[in-house]
């Protein structure tokens, strides 16, 4: 096809905006829920947050090619702490660029089913597509692609993949959002669950009271593009975390909200 989108059966839920945001949440408003993960276009730029963080932590990929996952300026200054601009920057990375028929697959957010949390009902109203509860063992895995320049919207057809969203840049290029569910395999569960222990020790001295806080990981593959990844930290020890992993997870750093 022309866009070199992996072609995707179109849902009613699916957006087509010149510009604009979009956002999407796993669950249903009366149950376990993800935290509202959030995409938007600002003219050729491209920003990724998770409410979660709120806004002290994003994704940027830049119309330069430049890519980062930084901490904000506002959490620096909250701590009374001098800082660099590239000091924000948890992980650097340039994005690939779509060939002239081919789109490039920019990045994806993994949403596993064993890291839902109860209920606790989005703090804001505004509209928001909502992905079923995957089954056990089982995530959704949201992928996102930039087109070439376009001036009509990509066409997608006839493949599993779940059109969410497609958002217009400036320059004509297209975000596309698609979903689709996996299996969690036993070798990517024994790596969260590693992920949640290793996160556990690193902050154990914490006194807050136990509960079930979100944290987010940094997704770093050979065979796909970077990402995110929603775990849950089944111990109360801080609002949030975020940790940075290798493999589908691995090697930790972490961030306090």
């Amino acid at each position: 096809m022309a866009d070199g989108l992996p072609a995707c059966k179109s849902a009613n839920s699916a957006s087509s905006k010149a510009r604009g945001a979009f956002r999407l949440c796993v669950g249903t408003p009366v149950s376990p829920l993800s935290t509202v993960w959030k995409i938007y276009v600002r003219g050729d730029d491209i920003y990724i947050f998770s409410s979660g963080l709120g806004s002290d932590i994003k994704t940027s990929i830049h119309a330069s090619g430049s890519a980062h996952w930084s901490v904000s300026a506002e959490w620096f200054l909250r701590r009374g702490l001098e800082f660099r601009n590239q000091d924000r920057h948890v992980v650097c990375w340039d994005r690939c660029n779509p060939e002239p028929t081919k789109a490039a697959h920019i990045f994806r957010i993994i949403l596993p089913a064993t890291e839902l949390r109860p209920h606790i009902a989005p703090a804001k109203a505004e509209r928001i597509t909502w992905l079923a509860e995957p089954p056990a063992s089982t995530a959704w895995e949201i992928e996102i692609y930039l087109t070439p320049p376009r001036p009509n919207v990509p066409n997608t057809s006839a493949s599993p993949y779940r059109q969410l969203a497609l958002l217009k840049t400036q320059s004509g290029n297209w975000v596309a959002v698609l979903a689709h569910q996996e299996e969690v395999t036993p070798e990517k569960r024994r790596t969260l669950l590693a992920a949640r222990r290793n996160s556990r020790r690193l902050v154990a001295q914490s006194s807050l009271k136990p509960g079930k806080f979100p944290a987010i990981g940094f997704l770093q593959s050979a065979a796909n593009p970077p990402g995110l990844i929603e775990l849950v930290l089944r111990q109360g020890l801080l609002r949030c975390l975020v940790a940075r992993f290798s493999r589908w997870w691995g090697s930790s750093q972490l961030f306090s909200h």
